[in-house]
């Protein structure tokens, strides 16, 4: 294989990487306090295919993270953003963060942008969150 193919996949894959950013639990549920189903708003997203959907979001602007080094990081809320929840039996639960609320003792989430894919995961059974932005190719309209 020539330079010039292997620098065009380490380039390429170096745009299309995730970097992925824990929040802690408690944190997690102080910034999601205000974000229940009562608040989400109607948004207008664009899909990758080009089309727009309209569909529920939290109101976040921001979440607060921190990296794999333990510095914070602000994460601007997207509908590219994914957030991984992993519970006591280490199950992960993939939701698009714009879509997560707090429901009584519940985080509530969308699983999928195409099909209604809600899932509730009680707070007290989850062990880790992670967040990321893997560049999907979806906008707010």
């Amino acid at each position: 294989m020539n330079s010039f193919k292997i620098s065009l996949i380490v380039f390429v894959a170096f745009l299309t990487s995730c970097t992925t950013y824990q929040i802690p639990i408690e944190s997690f549920e102080t910034q999601l306090k205000d974000a229940t189903f009562d608040n989400m708003k109607t948004v207008n997203t664009k899909y990758p295919t080009g089309i727009t959907y309209q569909n529920l979001a939290n109101q976040l602007d921001s979440i607060i993270c921190v990296d794999k080094n333990g510095n914070t990081r602000k994460i601007q809320n997207k509908p590219s953003i994914e957030i991984r929840i992993t519970d006591k039996k280490n199950k992960k639960t993939i939701f698009y963060f714009d879509t997560v609320y707090l429901s009584d003792s519940f985080v509530v989430g969308q699983q999928s942008r195409f099909i209604s894919a809600t899932k509730s995961i009680p707070l007290k059974d989850i062990i880790k969150i992670e967040i990321q932005d893997c560049h999907k190719k979806f906008s707010y309209k």
